[in-house]
């Protein structure tokens, strides 16, 4: 090292490397009297100090480059000697302390003369392993080291408040991101909160997979997960009626029950809608400030009743594999103008697409079998329908004030049973097309029949 120039902080410099067999591991703990690399850090000495650098890349079998981070990190020649393995000399000013692979620096405080445990914050969640060592080998100086620890800023303090409150994780004064590490729940120690307003740094809490319990919360109005979350439970944020943003929601598969219900601002979600394999009833209810161009979930394979009940959704592409529309589904997607509806689908439920009413024009897949009450009703729009052939029955006011329906294609050659009140207030329809050998059982159907002037074979449809 005698010539050696030290950078500037954040700035590289080549070493060479006298025992060259550590660059075949970055992390070997034996790196000569130089320095040491733990989790790719190299503490090197200089002047009778230690700076700490972080390995850039390894250059050749006898180069690093390096960054240098840290400056008098730790000053040598000190009077406490090798802290057991878990530790390293201390000065008059610092200690450092390692612990899972990284250090930490306790700063000594003069204002105290005796040790405690709490004074550097050493807890079953943290540091406990050194503890009773550091303790024997100060506490008879009269020294109390604290740590200088680096907590999560939470933006909202009372949510840092409740955390610690409720022991989810923190020493009584913050919480770390080794803290947010420990596999924990939030339980319902959010659940009806009426005050707190942001929890973006729930992405620190890694262990979490679940979200659940943050019902009520009126006024929370953003929150981002972390990347292990997968599942939004039952209820998660019922009727957060302030919530505008939900991010780091891509990992997300499973979104249950009323999980956005009554979440009336909510704007911006960040799903990756490939990924999601299951929307419970109701889980966006409501959310009628949620807009999206197009719904394409092609791996889903359940969506619950009311599922997007009056959301801004305007075209469905792909509805993956469920196998049917379920009750009230789409009722109320007043921007809902375009829907592409799968073979496999067997029937579409009550209210399923009631009151959009800027649809124009659906097409019923020859495997729907059913046509439930109330399914298209008062959708105000829609001109033209076709129902496929596998159509056996239509419910009750079906298509009840579908005042600007013009044509119906029917292609079941057996006239589907269909309910006396099915069209009820249509009253511009002007053509029935049927198959060509069927013309005479529609126009004998005794709902059907009502339709007999304007009932035609398919075979006179216009090209």
């Amino acid at each position: 090292l005698s010539d050696f120039v030290q950078p500037s902080v954040g700035g590289n410099v080549t070493i060479e490397v006298s025992d060259a067999t550590f660059l075949t591991t970055y992390n070997s703990s034996d790196v000569t009297a130089f320095g040491e690399d733990f989790m790719y850090k190299i503490r090197i000495g200089l002047n009778g100090k230690y700076d700490v650098y972080k390995v850039i890349e390894k250059v050749d079998n006898t180069h690093l480059t390096v960054q240098l981070e840290e400056v008098n990190r730790i000053t040598s020649g000190s009077t406490v000697s090798n802290i057991a393995d878990r530790g390293e000399t201390a000065s008059t000013k610092y200690l450092r302390v390692m612990q899972n692979a990284d250090y930490m620096c306790w700063l000594y405080d003069t204002t105290l003369s005796t040790f405690r445990n709490d004074g550097i914050h050493m807890t079953a969640k943290g540091l406990k392993l050194v503890a009773d060592i550091v303790s024997r080998k100060l506490s008879s100086m009269g020294l109390l080291y604290r740590a200088k620890i680096e907590y999560i800023n939470f933006a909202d303090p009372l949510v840092k408040q409740l955390l610690i409150d409720n022991g989810i994780s923190g020493d009584g004064i913050g919480i770390t991101n080794a803290d947010a590490l420990i596999p924990l729940n939030f339980g319902t120690i959010f659940t009806g909160n009426t005050e707190i307003t942001s929890f973006d740094e729930c992405v620190n809490f890694k262990s979490i997979d679940t979200m659940y319990g943050f019902d009520g919360c009126i006024s929370l109005r953003s929150i981002v997960f972390s990347e292990k979350v997968y599942k939004i439970n039952n209820n998660a944020f019922k009727n957060c009626s302030s919530l505008q943003s939900v991010t780091g929601s891509s990992n997300v598969k499973e979104i249950w029950n009323d999980a956005f219900n009554g979440c009336t601002s909510l704007s911006v979600i960040d799903l990756d809608w490939s990924k999601i394999e299951q929307i419970g009833q109701r889980a966006f209810n409501s959310c009628v400030s949620l807009s999206t161009a197009e719904l394409n979930i092609p791996n889903v394979k359940y969506i619950g009743n009311g599922a997007f009940s009056g959301a801004k959704i305007t075209k469905v592409s792909n509805l993956g594999k469920i196998t049917e529309i379920t009750n009230g589904c789409f009722s109320s997607c007043s921007s809902l103008s375009d829907v592409t509806l799968h073979e496999g689908i067997t029937s579409l439920g009550f209210s399923a697409f009631e009151n959009c009413s800027s649809l124009q024009s659906i097409v019923i897949p020859d495997s729907v079998t059913d046509i439930y009450a109330y399914c298209y009703q008062h959708d105000s729009s829609l001109k033209t329908v076709v129902l496929g052939s596998g159509l056996q029955s239509i419910g009750n006011v079906a298509f009840n004030d579908c005042k600007a329906l013009e044509v119906i294609i029917s292609k079941a050659t057996v006239p589907p049973t269909t309910a006396s009140n099915a069209f009820n207030n249509t009253p511009k329809i002007q053509f029935v097309y049927v198959p060509d050998e069927s013309v005479e059982a529609y126009k004998t159907h005794d709902v059907w029949s009502n339709y007999a002037d304007r009932i035609k074979g398919m075979s006179e449809m216009p090209s």
